[in-house]
């Protein structure tokens, strides 16, 4: 008997039915089916971007594939349902396929495919990684695995499991991909199963693969993980001159990099005279002599003291470096040692003749017309760094009649911003300055106006940040400015806070931001009213907190009861983050938390912040 078509009525209901958590899924692909090839129906642009994304994150994908194979014939397909269609024939090829050469192009064209960007289906990327264990096809699936995790795409908890597992027990040329895709992973913060971060310490030493042993260490001591002190302390022995110099240009400087964030997260476990010895080594080396400059500068932002040789060095170079760059990073190394309260012996930064020798007779010389050699800057710059106050101030006076400002000069100027003996003199010479001055030093201008106990220094900042208000931080920090004036003219803080006003307590929020943002002092009972009106202003004081702990800001325990409570109500992406957040700091997170975690995995903050919650 002849079947009657379907009104098209019917069929728009089922193509809804379709979009939608239904049970009877299956059944109506089926009728679909027949829809579409007995009377040549065309599905609606929003039945295939469901099924589009039905094919990228389903696992069961038979019934679907069937049905866009049938649908292809009667409409277009986009192109990313043919790519993930195409991704989906040669799974079934890799799976199923006897003939070796079918197989081989299978491998080929996925591994075209990911290299050039895409992302595989969740059922495809299922069957690689049930492909696997088999040794046989393992060396030439990792590739593409690399390839995705490259990407961006997320592996499961599961996923990352049966890497651990393969890792664990594979010693063969396997091994160069596995230790690709984990140095992704720490990069990408996925959290790396303990019995793997301490069998990688094995291959410190091997070839090829430690520079990826020490990337992965890198990314996960700047995550602040946890990593045993006896790998950090293998790590560095590779600073020994002796080893250092019979290692490959790449993983040297990898090394070097690695052991900035050591000395940033450790500073007590670098050896200063082995940085010494290579810094003397590898002197005609720019990069190597930048990176080792980077370790010292980070040593001394960790209040550390410089052995005098170090400083010697670093001194030697900042005479005779031609690198801006160094000569900079040194500049600021200097800077932190005034901070340190380190004393360095005025001996070594004078030249043959006495400074205040030098600086009275440049004085006259200027006086009777004498213009500054190249020679005479760079003298007049290394001065900013002296004991002597007077002496710098001098030097500053000098350089505040000068028409044209040489680099030297300029990076110097830019080491004195935090000085506040001669920074009164020196900030205003930026206003003459060819230079456009680069974001760390605006960074340090906006620190230096908030901060600042000179009423001059902090006017003298804000006329010149005027100039680069195009930058979005200095747009903030002039509003904030602005906000703060207002706040002169209103009650404290914390009664704005709880004002049935909303513009008050709109203006507390914006200021208290401004606070956080612009590094100035707040108080933990503050930081609890902010939390506890997190209900009622969510999207504003979330982004609030999640600078407070990004900033590792003290806080009270009931901020984060205060972000839970609301979490289990209010589920935007920022509270999201802000729950990640928690779990990263090792917050024992509610059980309602945990559900909501686990009902919202496709959220790539669920996945972490659960996996965090387990570690704690």
């Amino acid at each position: 008997m002849k079947q009657k078509p379907l009104l098209t009525r019917t069929i728009v209901c089922l193509e809804h039915v379709l979009t939608t958590e239904t049970k009877a899924f299956r059944e109506v692909v089926k009728i679909l089916k027949t829809v579409v090839v007995c009377q040549g129906h065309i599905l609606s642009e929003r039945t295939i971007t469901h099924l589009s994304y039905l094919l990228c994150e389903k696992d069961d994908l038979y019934y679907i594939v069937i049905l866009l194979q049938l649908v292809d014939r009667n409409q277009p397909l986009p192109n990313n349902i043919v790519d993930f269609l195409r991704q989906q024939y040669y799974t079934n090829v890799l799976r199923y396929s006897n003939y070796p050469i079918s197989k081989e192009r299978a491998t080929t064209e996925l591994l075209s495919m990911t290299a050039n960007g895409q992302q595989l289906s969740k059922s495809v990327l299922k069957t690689i990684f049930d492909l696997l264990p088999s040794t046989e096809r393992r060396s030439s699936l990792l590739p593409i695995i690399v390839n995705i995790i490259n990407n961006g795409q997320r592996l499961s908890h599961n996923q990352i499991d049966s890497l651990s597992k393969i890792l664990l027990d594979t010693e063969d040329e396997s091994l160069i991909n596995l230790m690709k895709i984990f140095t992704q992973l720490s990069c990408q913060n996925y959290l790396i199963p303990e019995n793997v971060i301490n069998y990688l310490q094995k291959f410190i030493d091997k070839p090829l693969i430690s520079i990826y042993i020490i990337e992965i260490y890198q990314h996960l001591i700047e995550q602040q993980k946890s990593v045993d002190q006896k790998i950090i302390k293998e790590i560095l022995r590779l600073l020994d001159s002796n080893v250092f110099i019979t290692i490959e240009p790449d993983l040297q400087n990898r090394l070097l990099t690695c052991s900035k964030v050591i000395a940033n997260r450790w500073p007590d476990e670098i050896n200063q005279t082995d940085i010494l010895l290579l810094l003397h080594i590898y002197s005609s080396s720019t990069m190597i002599s930048k990176n080792i400059c980077t370790i010292i500068e980070a040593l001394v932002k960790n209040g550390r003291i410089l052995i005098p040789s170090v400083v010697e060095t670093l001194i030697y170079l900042l005479n005779n470096s031609d690198d801006s760059d160094i000569q900079s990073i040194i500049a600021k190394i200097f800077e932190y040692t005034q901070s340190n309260k380190q004393i360095i012996d005025d001996s070594l930064l004078q030249n043959i003749d006495d400074d205040a020798m030098f600086v009275q007779d440049l004085k006259r010389g200027i006086q009777l017309g004498r213009t500054l050699a190249d020679k005479d800057f760079i003298r007049l710059s290394h001065l900013f760094y002296t004991n002597d106050v007077n002496l710098k101030r001098e030097v500053a006076n000098i350089i505040a009649h000068q028409r044209i400002l040489p680099d030297q000069i300029c990076n110097a100027i830019f080491a004195t911003l935090h000085d506040e003996t001669i920074n009164i003199i020196t900030i205003p010479l930026l206003f003459e300055s060819s230079v456009k001055l680069p974001l760390s030093v605006i960074d340090d201008l906006l620190h230096v106006a908030g901060n600042s106990k000179h009423t001059i220094v902090r006017e003298t900042i804000r006329k010149l940040l005027t100039v680069y208000i195009e930058y979005p931080k200095v747009q903030k920090f002039l509003q904030y400015e602005q906000d703060l004036q207002l706040l002169d003219r209103k009650d404290s803080m914390a009664t704005m806070l709880w004002s049935s006003n909303q513009v008050n307590v709109s203006l507390a929020l914006k200021i208290l931001q401004g606070i956080i943002v612009f590094d100035q002092q707040i108080s933990s009972d503050l930081l609890l009213a902010v939390a506890w009106i997190l209900s009622i202003h969510k999207d504003l004081v979330s982004e609030i907190l999640i600078e407070v702990l990004r900033r590792d800001i003290k806080v009270n325990y009931d901020v984060y009861e205060a972000i839970e409570n609301v979490f289990l109500v209010y589920k935007s992406n920022q509270m999201f983050k802000l729950i990640y957040m928690l779990a990263q700091k090792k917050i024992i997170l509610q059980w309602e938390t945990l559900k909501i975690l686990s009902d919202n995995s496709m959220i790539s903050e669920s996945v972490v912040a659960l996996e965090y919650a387990a570690r704690n």
